[in-house]
């Protein structure tokens, strides 16, 4: 699964998804506010080992995320978002794909920066 997720106060919103069928979740289970909050690439390669989610609705239920890396997005000095992957399974990420997540998120930062046509 790959999202680009914007968040707010109170939920994150997926801008873009690729393999879940969600809109948008609330903020206290979602992982993408731990990136944001942190300002860096959150990593956890299996969400059964990482007491913060490990009993998460979104890892103990429907889609039953058992991996997840996501990227925050900035726009200027704000980090509004990431651009993440997850997985049913657990997972580990090597160094050229975090690069990968890093690009991502640049390119995202540089679409969502554009003036929006009327």
């Amino acid at each position: 699964m790959a999202l680009i997720s914007l968040v707010d106060r109170e939920r994150q919103w997926f801008k873009s998804t690729y393999g879940l069928d969600a809109s948008e979740t609330s903020r206290e289970t979602s992982f993408c506010s731990h990136a944001v909050a942190s300002q860096d690439v959150l990593v956890v390669p299996d969400t059964f080992q990482d007491p913060r989610f490990a009993d998460n609705p979104l890892v103990t239920g429907a889609p039953r995320i058992r991996f997840y890396a996501g990227c925050p997005i900035f726009v200027g000095a704000n980090c509004i978002g990431t651009v993440c992957v997850l997985d049913n399974r657990p997972r580990q990420i090597d160094t050229d794909t975090v690069g990968l997540l890093h690009d991502l998120a640049a390119l995202a930062a540089i679409e969502l920066s554009k003036p929006q046509a009327h």
